[in-house]
């Protein structure tokens, strides 16, 4: 699988797809709504009698920070990832990572008090088909993929967030790192987490400097300097 272009990430549709910071109730409720479509009823990851207001949420939330991508031709919200802040009073109860491995990164605080996890990177099945406006499905995935990314970043950057724990599936570590050199370290085997996924973990300089290497129109994409 070859890199993603100059073209195919920068040449894109102006306007069409907006990122945002999620800072108002009606933006977060959005990202409830957005994720109990895309776990609760596209994808078998949550049960949706749990949610019976339609809004997918979890205990993390409390200590998280989100971005929303927006389709300003539906209106309609397509994307979102949170980033999971670190509890400074709690910081080894911080994240879902912890629940599922003892890794000595997940224990030290040092690491913890300036580390975040990723989470909920999540894209709806009805943007993953736009090729009816004139959109390849390829390419439309590939672009909310790293728009995604982007959003990573600014958080990572707007928090002092220094390292990122995810839960992986393999095959979204391999596609993050084959098309878009945008690289995470298994930490340990897989585990059974609805599904089998990699406890991962990464510095963000060094996830940089790696993707500038590498694959110099995402970094400029995603913010990298």
């Amino acid at each position: 699988m070859e890199p993603a272009s100059a073209s195919r990430i920068i040449g894109l549709p102006p306007g069409r797809f907006k990122l945002i910071p999620v800072t108002t109730p009606a933006q977060r409720e959005q990202v409830h709504r957005l994720r109990y479509q895309i776990y609760c009823l596209e994808y078998p990851f949550e049960n949706p009698s749990q949610f019976p207001g339609g809004l997918e949420y979890d205990e993390y939330d409390t200590h998280s920070v989100h971005r929303l991508i927006f389709d300003h031709h539906t209106e309609q919200a397509i994307g979102t990832v949170r980033l999971i802040l670190p509890l400074h009073d709690r910081p080894a109860l911080s994240f879902p990572i912890q629940s599922i491995h003892s890794h000595p990164l997940l224990r030290n605080p040092d690491i913890l008090n300036r580390a975040a996890e990723v989470s909920r990177f999540a894209i709806s099945k009805s943007a993953r088909s736009l090729h009816h406006v004139g959109i390849h499905q390829t390419f439309s995935a590939s672009l909310l993929t790293v728009k995604l990314l982007k959003g990573v970043v600014q958080m990572s950057r707007e928090y002092g967030i220094s390292d990122l724990f995810a839960v992986m599936e393999p095959s979204l570590l391999r596609l993050l790192a084959s098309r878009f050199a945008f690289h995470f370290n298994p930490i340990g085997p897989p585990v059974d987490y609805h599904g089998m996924r990699h406890p991962c973990h990464a510095n963000l300089n060094r996830l940089l400097e790696r993707t500038k290497r590498e694959n110099f129109a995402v970094w400029s994409f995603i913010g990298g300097n």
